[in-house]
């Protein structure tokens, strides 16, 4: 009987261990699938908007930047996403933000929550913190470790390696800067730009060389694309293209910027906008470095 009992009490240990670990296995897994279900235009485009609560006026604000001139700031008037959103567009949260397309968001500002809109919503980037949706329920996002971050930067899918290139500049330290200096290869240029931003954050000097050296091939991709535009071999398309990034840090009003204008090779914009983020980032880590 005894030798029986302890079989059953065997059998129970397992089970509920099998169940804990799958339970563990799979939230990690859950919580970078995670969509927070809203509508976005299906159409794409590039850009960081910073979302946070303004007491004094009581509203929720985002924020970027069309230059060096000054902070673009939308207050929420019923509409907050009229004329900002776009399918690829990242939303970091700031502190506390209630109501944001009916969500309440708890970002830890040492790791904001970061989100990416698509065509059905917001999915999870990166991020501390806690999400409350507007049924009641608690989606809580824990951070991945170091090791799995650097795993997704050289081997993630698209959505991984721009989760991973910004998460390091968060959680990571200067022994990751030569992984962040490979994803300055990536072939996805929002990859190449989030980790221009992270070494800007946590970099010595070292990669400065190799900063200098991206820079250069930006110009001479640039140059030929202004001859093509010049003889008329580029594509053109009417837009006014806003692209940001941080220039010191995600809660500064100075950010980094590159602005198309009325008619803009969307090649051009996009590697000059490279180009503006790997010379903050080298002034950055200059200033950073002489302190």
């Amino acid at each position: 009987m005894r030798k029986l009992s302890r079989d059953v009490f065997s059998i129970i240990c397992t089970i509920i261990l099998t169940i804990l670990f799958s339970f563990g296995s799979s939230f990690s897994a859950e919580q970078s699938q995670t969509v927070l279900p809203a509508k976005f235009p299906d159409f794409e485009n590039y850009g960081r908007f910073l979302v946070s609560y303004d007491k004094n006026e009581k509203k929720i604000k985002i924020s970027t930047n069309i230059g060096f001139f000054g902070t673009f700031v939308k207050y929420d008037d019923g509409n907050i996403l009229n004329g900002i959103s776009a399918s690829g567009a990242h939303f970091v949260f700031k502190g506390t933000v209630q109501g944001f397309l009916g969500y309440n968001f708890k970002s830890n500002d040492n790791f904001p929550l970061t989100f990416q809109s698509e065509k059905s919503g917001l999915r999870y980037l990166c991020g501390q913190g806690k999400v409350t949706t507007p049924n009641g329920k608690i989606i809580q996002f824990t951070p991945e470790s170091r090791k799995k971050w650097l795993s997704k930067l050289q081997k993630g899918n698209l959505l991984e390696r721009r989760a991973a290139a910004q998460a390091l500049g968060w959680i990571g330290s200067t022994k990751d800067q030569q992984f962040l200096l490979k994803a300055l290869a990536d072939k996805d240029f929002v990859v190449r730009g989030l980790a221009a931003e992270s070494l800007m954050k946590i970099a010595d000097k070292s990669v400065i060389p190799t900063l200098k050296n991206a820079i250069e091939e930006v110009n001479i991709i640039v140059k030929r694309l202004d001859e093509e535009i010049k003889y008329g071999n580029g594509q053109f398309f009417h837009s006014i293209d806003i692209v940001v990034e941080p220039f010191n840090s995600w809660y500064k009003a100075r950010f980094s910027v590159s602005h198309s204008g009325i008619v803009r090779n969307d090649r051009k914009a996009k590697h000059n906008w490279l180009r503006e983020t790997y010379e903050a980032a080298i002034e950055k880590i200059e200033h950073r470095s002489a302190k």
